[in-house]
């Protein structure tokens, strides 16, 4: 079980929490924890999050397809239980489900020809289990309406652990921040170029009948507000068409905005090289992307992604952070390309951002991994050896 920790100093408490599904019991990643505009932070992985604030402080906890709670600060139990919302018995609606989604679809992408030089700065955290562990934390920026685009590192580090101690990553070049880039729409992007999406912007009620199967149904939260619950799954043999996002899309029913996605991009492989060997194989890619409004237009808030593919796994979270002071312009952020990791090198590191900054829990293994004694701590220096590419077909 987890425990709360209240520490009584100048009224500030610091708070251990988890959130967890009150139905199943089961730990509910990825909860919104508002304090104020700047303060805030997300629940990990395995549901727990930890966040110093004022006794007297409200907490807003919000998960899209869950009851929102306000709790006081000096109030709060170590586990946090989250209702689901209600379905709703109506079946009475002005339009058939997929005039919905397409009305939907119409409106992010208006929005994203409106706003799509917005952007924002986000912490981003990456691991990687394959033959070793590593993991990457980084501080970036980019274009945030509707999807991530013009992604540039900031600040960040990288590596591996030993039993010898200090060590080079064993991964030298990765895209894996492509996942970060997935959206209900992915526009002026060539790596998703051909990823078959709801609400692809050449989507029409026949294209969308012949690419999904649309079930849908109605929640309400105990105020009367109620959101859209859309279930989305391919008509089509995955191994006879290009890739595809699947899974469960939530909508506002009174603005049509887009809340929520969490699901799958069917029929992604990954490429991996050692040498002049090349290895190509399907893997599993299950996302999670969570959008607000607060600024007048969908913004991308947080994401989540896990792929994996035989002995290889690899989990990473997303957390917008708003204007955050890194200590860094925005000219300096250094672009991806087709390496993250020689973006994330030329950025540098800065020990007391990091020290100062634990935007989101870490897991445990997280915690084992950032958290190394000074002569295993993570470096930034690149070898020659084994990229990871993932790849969409």
């Amino acid at each position: 079980s987890v425990s709360a920790f209240l520490l009584n100093r100048s009224s500030d408490l610091a708070i251990l929490l988890n959130t967890v599904d009150a139905q199943t019991g089961e730990a509910l990643p990825f909860v919104n924890v508002y304090v104020t505009k700047n303060m805030g932070t997300l629940s990990n992985m395995e549901g727990d999050f930890t966040i110093k604030v004022n006794a007297d402080a409200p907490l807003r906890l919000s998960c899209v397809g869950y009851e929102t709670i306000v709790v006081q600060a000096a109030k709060v139990s170590s586990n946090i239980m989250m209702n689901p919302l209600t379905k709703t018995l109506s079946e009475v609606r002005a339009m058939p489900w997929e005039t919905i989604l397409m009305k939907a679809g119409k409106k992010l992408n208006k929005e994203y020809d409106k706003r799509k030089k917005k952007t924002s700065r986000y912490f981003y955290r990456m691991t990687m289990s394959y033959r070793k562990k590593s993991l990457v934390e980084a501080f970036m920026e980019a274009n945030s309406a509707v999807n991530l685009r013009e992604i540039k590192f900031l600040r960040g580090r990288h590596g591996r652990m030993t039993q010898e101690g200090l060590s080079d990553p064993f991964i030298a070049n990765m895209n894996f921040h492509h996942p970060l880039e997935l959206g209900m729409i992915v526009r002026d992007n060539k790596f998703w170029n051909i990823l078959s999406t709801p609400m692809n912007v050449d989507n029409s009620i026949t294209r969308l009948a012949n690419r999904y199967i649309v079930q849908a149904e109605e929640l309400r939260d105990s105020k009367g507000h109620s959101i859209y619950k859309f279930q989305l799954s391919n008509k089509k043999d995955s191994r006879q068409q290009n890739s595809i996002l699947t899974g469960t899309l939530y909508l506002d029913a009174k603005t049509l905005d887009v809340l929520k996605f969490e699901g799958r991009v069917e029929n992604m492989f990954v490429d991996v090289y050692k040498d002049f060997y090349r290895m190509t194989s399907p893997i599993l890619f299950d996302v999670s992307i969570n959008y607000s409004h607060e600024k007048g237009y969908t913004e991308v808030e947080n994401i989540a992604y896990k792929v994996t593919n035989g002995d290889m796994t690899s989990t990473a979270i997303m957390y917008n952070v708003g204007e955050m002071d890194l200590g860094v312009s925005s000219k300096q952020g250094k672009k991806t390309g087709e390496n993250m990791l020689l973006a994330i090198d030329d950025a540098g590191f800065d020990r007391m951002l990091w020290e100062h900054s634990n935007i989101v829990q870490r897991t445990q293994e997280e915690e084992m991994l950032a958290g190394l004694p000074d002569q295993t701590m993570l470096v930034n220096e690149s070898i020659k050896e084994e990229p990871a590419t993932p790849t969409a077909k």
